[in-house]
């Protein structure tokens, strides 16, 4: 990631500090700029086993070795996360929470919720922004003016009032119209967007529970996502929500009439129950080296700041069947 800091040059003594280094102050000109460019290593750490969660019921054989005995069927019922013990030919071996008896589970993805990454193209994104725009269109002056109040000032008090039951009328009214607004809004891609979360936020909507594959997730408040893992990082760097939404009317794409245009923000309509299908761990390290450019274009400096190193829980969720 490239980006060019629209900086001032402010000398104090004839001295400028980039950094840790002192450049002396006979360096600069008008005209003069400072680049800096951010490197980051991502590292995710998996847990020591994978699991599958049934989006349905589903029909499970007990395992005699790594085959299944089709004379011995076994119910699962929805939303149950499965440990998977062992993959093998044309589906898993797998147990159900607290027990050890190994199960047959066909690799059949319409009984399983998917964890795979949904990521929309170039042209994908330039087409939902079409659809924003049309959606906008329709939906009336006081709807679209209720969600810009949203993406400004008024998410707190908005959010507040949903999950709370407490608002002044015109918040009240915002946030109606605001409802009503995202509720026409379709989503004709199956699409993957991301939601940073304090540790807090996230207990919160999981009810004070633990964290866990299978957890329902659930804010009686609107939910601030974007396509952009980056733009939500920028939220919060405790934990990073992945969530996988289908196609369908579950939310709207605001960015087009959003006041903070460019966050490719997805907002997901109020009280949506999500369940936890993936928890992984990640780690990084972050170094930023800064150039000072002359007008003419020659690199004069280089300053690489120390590493920065930090982590974050990468949870994925899925909308709840």
């Amino acid at each position: 990631m490239l980006r060019k800091l629209g900086l001032s040059l402010i000398v104090i003594g004839g001295v400028l500090t980039i950094g840790t280094k002192n450049v002396n102050a006979a360096s600069f000109a008008s005209g003069d700029s400072i680049v800096s460019m951010t490197t980051r290593n991502n590292y995710i750490h998996d847990s020591k086993y994978r699991y599958l969660v049934t989006k349905k019921n589903a029909i499970a054989y007990k395992a005699i070795g790594k085959a299944p005995d089709y004379t011995a069927s076994v119910s699962i019922n929805k939303n149950v996360p499965l440990t998977v013990r062992q993959t093998v030919e044309g589906g898993h071996i797998v147990t159900e929470p607290q027990s050890t008896d190994k199960l047959f589970l066909s690799n059949d993805k319409q009984f399983v919720y998917s964890s795979d990454v949904k990521s929309l193209s170039k042209k994908q994104i330039k087409v939902l922004a079409k659809d924003s725009k049309k959606w906008s269109s329709k939906i009336g002056k006081k709807s679209v003016q209720a969600v810009g109040y949203y993406t400004g000032d008024g998410y707190e008090k908005i959010n507040g009032y949903l999950r709370n039951g407490k608002g002044q009328k015109k918040v009240v009214k915002k946030a109606q119209l605001v409802q009503k607004g995202i509720s026409k809004f379709k989503l004709r891609y199956n699409t993957t967007v991301y939601r940073g979360i304090s540790n807090k936020g996230l207990k919160l909507s999981l009810n004070n529970r633990g964290l866990s594959v299978g957890s329902i997730y659930q804010d009686k408040a609107f939910s601030s996502t974007s396509l952009s893992k980056q733009v939500a990082l920028g939220f919060s760097s405790q934990c990073l929500l992945r969530i996988n939404i289908p196609a369908g009317f579950h939310g709207a794409y605001i960015d087009p009439i959003s006041k903070n245009k460019g966050e490719k923000e997805y907002l997901l309509k109020e009280g949506q129950k999500l369940i936890v299908t993936k928890i992984q761990n990640v780690s990084y390290t972050e170094a930023t080296k800064m150039y000072l450019i002359k007008n003419k274009g020659s690199k004069v400096v280089q300053h690489t700041t120390n590493n920065v190193k930090g982590n974050y829980k990468l949870i994925t969720l899925n909308l709840l069947n």
